[in-house]
């Protein structure tokens, strides 16, 4: 009697897509695109940064956002406490 299991082909992983490929330039592109357009165009950035939504400034509400999302990731309630376990 043969005991021995059949060996199973693993998958080849998908290929990278080229925006994956070169995310890191694309995220650079953008942030120098974005102090460019800031500098060229400053009265743009300063509509957008005096928008308030529901008495909050839109700048202070992503960075609540952001933060709470960075606790989320770290397994952290946003006051800092850890979960359980």
């Amino acid at each position: 009697m043969n005991t021995t299991l059949p060996i199973r082909k693993l998958a080849a992983p998908a290929p990278v897509s080229l925006f994956e490929r070169y995310l890191t330039v694309w995220v650079l592109l953008c942030i120098v695109a974005g102090i460019a357009l800031g500098q060229l165009m400053p009265g743009v950035f300063q509509a957008v940064g005096r928008i308030v939504y529901t008495k909050v400034n839109l700048q202070r509400f992503k960075a609540a956002l952001a933060a709470l999302s960075d606790a989320a990731g770290q397994g952290r309630h946003c006051l800092g406490a850890t979960h359980p376990g």
